[in-house]
């Protein structure tokens, strides 16, 4: 059985190949777009986390708190690690240590039903002039 690990991940220190998985989350990356990408998890309130399966670095996320949300910024997973729970354990980490805020993502066609499979209620978001169609998901608290 394969051992998983998720480690708070610093900007001045990440694990090697870190900023390459994570640029598979940005859409239309260009070196500019992923160095503004990189200066922003330097803001206080933004935050990085890796997953580990037996040593190697298989995931990635990015979120940040932003009023009473824990806003999901990317999520990122080697192919060979793929539909084996990486991205939900990331989000499930993310949302235990913010557990306050509830767990928001804007998406695309091709995630939106990942997010749906693992209880993210999704709204299509107004189509803006030559972007892609967009999704806000949202994981509500359960109810007491």
């Amino acid at each position: 059985m394969a051992q998983i690990g998720i480690e708070d991940v610093s900007t001045d220190s990440p694990p090697p190949g870190f900023w390459e998985l994570l640029a598979l989350s940005v859409g239309c990356a260009t070196v500019e777009k992923l160095e503004c990408v990189r200066a922003s998890y330097t803001e206080p309130h933004r935050k990085l986390a890796a997953a580990f399966v037996d040593g190697h670095l298989a995931g990635v996320i990015g979120y940040r708190r932003r009023g009473t949300d824990l806003e999901i910024t990317h999520v990122a997973v080697r192919e060979n690690f793929r539909s084996q729970g990486l991205a939900s354990a990331l989000i499930s980490a993310a949302s235990r240590r913010n557990a306050d805020l509830e767990p928001v993502a804007e998406t695309d066609d091709e995630a939106v039903g990942f997010y749906r499979a693992i209880g993210f209620r999704t709204e299509i978001l107004p189509r803006e002039l030559g972007r892609a169609r967009r999704w806000r998901c949202r994981l509500p608290h359960p109810t007491p």
